[in-house]
């Protein structure tokens, strides 16, 4: 083959190929038009767009209210345009030298109070124009804030125990964001679909409550008591519990990521398989408390004193430094990556943990259990 026929057969192929990307190419035209219309129709048919064209008619309707009401109350009276005028004429008459004896031309006179006349009315209607519209839009902006202002009120108001119930008991489930504070429900069982996402629940009572699959994501539980409550696989995500009395209460399979957990009480609660990722518990107190299995990544322990079952818990990346971990079980733990710095592990059951780049500088490891331990470096430990 010589060189002609080579360039002959590179050149088929590259058109080839050339028209074969063409193809794929207006394949994706034709699926982005597609995607672009069905976009344009949805936009088009938003919820949005029926609502702003019932509020701008709701305002509309409301403008014409309000102007017919100013036009009752305040009168358009034209003579007061001429009286006004008839004033400023005055005015000008009184204030006239009267001691020149100058003649004075009539036609010329007449004309300057015709001119004044005319500025006078134009001076009014351009102000009475200006303090309709005022008026209309600084009533429209008032009635709007004012109902917004109502809404928050309503929403910041605290709700009694009974109305709670009432509106429970009529089937509403949704408590977003309110203002629960202190109320008392204490011993009850709610329903798996209640949201407390956002609602301020400080100090409430809601010990030996049935609050299974609950959702308090993010919400205010400070100060709260909950002794002996029932969380199971309830959602407490962000959830502020700052000095919560947590003690005996059941949350296995609950979620507590980011949650704040500070000087909470957290004697003999029970975290089995719990998610605890982020979760600060800063100077909790723990007696007795079952972690097994829980999901404790990057969780704040520095200088807790932990007492309770840890056995295959996952406390990678936490922070433990300065905690007393002594006498504890962790076999199988996860504690990769975490820091032991000071910590107390004295006589403590590392069986089968996993201590990968955890930090264990100034720890004491006396009498500690390391049998099938993974060492900082990596290496299992062999006794």
């Amino acid at each position: 083959m010589d060189t002609q026929e080579i360039d002959i057969t590179s050149l088929i192929t590259r058109i080839e190929q050339l028209e074969e990307d063409l193809n794929v190419r207006k394949k994706n035209i034709t699926w982005l038009k597609r995607y672009f219309d069905e976009l344009r129709q949805k936009f088009n048919n938003r919820p949005e767009v029926e609502q702003i064209e019932s509020l701008q008619s709701a305002i509309a309707h409301l403008t014409t209210q309000v102007s017919d009401l100013q036009h009752r109350i305040i009168p358009v009276d034209e003579s007061a345009t001429i009286e006004i005028a008839t004033d400023e004429i005055a005015t000008i008459d009184v204030n006239t030298d009267t001691s020149k004896t100058d003649y004075i031309n009539t036609d010329v006179v007449e004309s300057h109070q015709d001119e004044e006349i005319v500025a006078v009315k134009l001076k009014q209607q351009k102000v009475s124009a200006f303090t309709d519209e005022e008026f209309k839009a600084e009533r429209i902006l008032f009635l709007i804030d004012r109902f917004y202002a109502l809404g928050e009120e309503r929403k910041n108001q605290a709700i009694s125990a009974e109305e709670f119930w009432q509106r429970y008991n009529e089937g509403e489930r949704d408590f977003t964001g309110l203002n629960l504070s202190g109320i008392n429900l204490s011993g009850s069982s709610l329903a798996n679909n209640v949201n407390f996402s956002g609602a301020n629940l400080e100090s409430t009572d809601l010990s030996k409550t049935d609050l299974s699959d609950v959702n308090f994501s993010g919400a205010n539980l400070s100060n709260a008591n909950l002794k002996r409550a029932k969380l199971l696989q309830a959602n407490l995500s962000n959830a502020n519990l700052f000095q919560a009395n947590l003690s005996e209460a059941n949350l296995i399979v609950s979620h507590l990521i980011d949650a704040n957990l500070l000087g909470a009480n957290l004697q003999y609660t029970n975290f089995t398989a719990a998610d605890l990722t982020q979760a600060n518990l800063k100077n909790a107190s723990m007696a007795n408390t079952y972690f097994n299995g829980a999901i404790l990544t990057k969780v704040n322990l520095a200088g807790a004193s932990l007492s309770g079952n840890f056995s295959g818990v996952i406390l990678k990346n936490a922070k433990l430094c300065g905690a007393d971990l002594s006498n504890e079980d962790f076999s199988g733990a996860d504690l990769s990556s975490a820091d032991l710095r000071g910590a107390n592990l004295e006589y403590t059951n590392l069986e089968g943990a996993n201590l990968e780049d955890a930090n264990l500088s100034g720890a004491n490891l006396n009498n500690v259990n390391l049998s099938g331990v993974t060492m900082p470096d990596g290496t299992t430990y062999e006794e």
